[in-house]
């Protein structure tokens, strides 16, 4: 806002403005009615469109000039926030992108999945019926090579056994091919959840354009407050207008510091649910995985035992016969044993893995729930940069410190000088000391520029900038980086929280996918 306060003669409303004295740039003289308004060519212009508070309008100004500075100073407030927004909108959008590609990526798979299932279940058919045919095909040579009377019987009781062994094996199929249906059952449940959480996405996308108009709104109204600032500053004394202005700050920063406080606590807690929960579903996968091998290695004992009944001899003796059929009847019974067993820990695990996920939603909408209730209205979220040096006590040591010269530009530049040093991850002013049994960092005393700052503007400075030192340190603490720049609004607390989100809604992905893709 200040910048369009400025006198520019590339200004359009210059025009229609004289400049009664040279020197005086901030007074101009309206050429349709005479009128000088004091507060540059921004005010000039209010004073031709008409309609602000403490401005006089201009009721010579033809309606065409009118509408062609309203329409200018529209167009300028229009560029400043596109210049202030567009940044954030650049930030946001790779992460919503990447999360997409990644669903339509998840449900790929599922279909090639579903796909493969159904080759499996044909190839198992053909595998079926091939093994009746040698079924018969053994019986047909039984019925050629023992012709004698004295086999009659033998033969009778080995064909009796094989059908029933085939029975068996047919029931074992059947479960098999009710097990692979309830698979399936279970995919087609991932797909509603993959198109649950892809609608989830785009209320979020709709909720961040809501919140970027409302970034807009909270963005006009400070420019007006900041308009009104500027005003107060040329009429009143610089001293009262500097202590306003502190205080304000001061209270913004002391609510911000509120608010940012609750979000961390909310996230803290959230985030242990969600960790827990992670390893809960982990462990669940790697049962699934063990149950899957376990399932795949006794089916394999059942191919063996069936190739062991079709490669039996005829030429060998009863007694030999009917032992390895006995042998092989034991052995089908402990195998289907044990597939039970199986069958029973799968769907048990199954169960306990919906539970998971069904806590693990609710957790994720609780955190949405919070995030909303935080970011109202009233919310301060570009106050105050995390790490940024309290200007306060650089404005009263440099008062005292030069008393005769400018002192407001000396503590400026000072201030935004040691912010610098704050940012810079090459300085390190910290020292490791063991309290309570844990490790943790504090200010070293010892650091010279510490030392000389202290020395030579006081301990209130040097609070401000430890303090400043401190606070970025424990939020960023691999090397206290900041991702705002200079002039920008700092939302690094959102885009966590979008973050946070974004992970949840990957975690819930990867885990049922790799337990569908462990149950296939």
């Amino acid at each position: 806002m200040s910048s369009e306060g400025q006198t520019s003669n590339s200004d359009l409303a210059w025009r229609y403005f004289t400049l009664p004295d040279p020197k005086d740039r901030n007074a101009t003289k309206c050429k349709f009615c005479g009128k000088v308004s004091k507060g540059g060519i921004f005010r000039g212009k209010q004073h031709l469109v008409g309609g602000f508070r403490n401005v006089t309008d201009c009721r010579k100004c033809p309606e065409a000039v009118k509408q062609e500075i309203q329409d200018y100073m529209l167009k300028k407030k229009q560029e400043k926030e596109d210049r202030i927004l567009a940044p954030e909108i650049r930030k946001l959008q790779p992460i919503n992108d990447k999360l997409k590609d990644d669903m339509n990526c998840q449900k790929k798979k599922l279909e090639q999945q579903a796909k493969e299932l159904d080759e499996c279940n044909a190839q198992n058919d053909l595998e079926r019926t091939s093994l009746m045919d040698d079924i018969e095909k053994a019986l047909r040579f039984f019925y050629v090579q023992m012709e004698s009377p004295n086999y009659e019987e033998a033969l009778k009781k080995a064909r009796g056994l094989v059908k029933r062994l085939e029975e068996e094996i047919g029931d074992k199929n059947q479960q098999l091919t009710e097990l692979k249906h309830e698979l399936s059952g279970t995919k087609a449940t991932m797909l509603e959840l993959i198109g649950e959480l892809t609608e989830k996405v785009t209320a979020r996308d709709r909720k961040l354009l809501v919140l970027e108009q409302s970034y807009k709104n909270e963005i006009s109204v400070k420019d007006r407050r900041l308009f009104e600032l500027e005003q107060l500053c040329r009429e009143s004394s610089p001293a009262a207008t500097v202590r306003q202005l502190m205080d304000e700050k001061t209270k913004f920063h002391e609510e911000y510091t509120k608010e940012i406080r609750s979000a961390q606590s909310i996230n803290k807690k959230q985030k242990c649910d969600m960790d827990c929960q992670k390893k809960e579903l982990e462990q669940q996968a790697k049962e699934l995985a063990l149950n899957a091998l376990e399932r795949r290695s006794l089916m394999d004992e059942i191919e063996k035992l069936k190739g062991k009944l079709q490669n039996q001899k005829p030429a060998q003796s009863d007694s030999n016969l009917n032992g390895q059929i006995t042998a092989l009847r034991d052995q089908l019974e402990e195998k289907t044993e044990t597939l039970q067993y199986l069958e029973c820990l799968n769907q048990a695990l199954t169960l306990k893995e919906s539970i998971s996920n069904q806590e693990l939603q609710d957790a994720r909408r609780e955190s949405i729930s919070s995030l909303q209730d935080m970011l109202s209205s009233r919310t301060t979220l570009a106050i105050k940069r995390m790490g940024e040096v309290d200007q306060t006590s650089f404005l009263q040591a440099c008062s005292l410190k030069f008393p005769d010269g400018d002192w407001e530009e000396i503590s400026a530049k000072l201030c935004s000088s040691w912010e610098e040093n704050v940012k810079d991850p090459h300085w390190h002013p910290f020292k490791t000391v063991v309290y309570k049994g844990n490790m943790r960092e504090i200010i070293d005393d010892d650091d010279e520029k510490l030392k000389d700052l202290r020395n030579e503007y006081g301990e209130a400075v040097y609070e401000a900038v430890t303090n400043a030192l401190l606070e970025l340190n424990e939020c960023n603490p691999s090397g206290r980086l900041t991702s705002a720049k200079e002039g920008e609004p700092d939302i690094a607390f959102f885009a966590g929280c979008v973050v946070l989100l974004e992970e949840e809604v990957a975690l819930v992905d990867i885990v049922n996918v790799k337990n569908q893709g462990e149950h296939m």
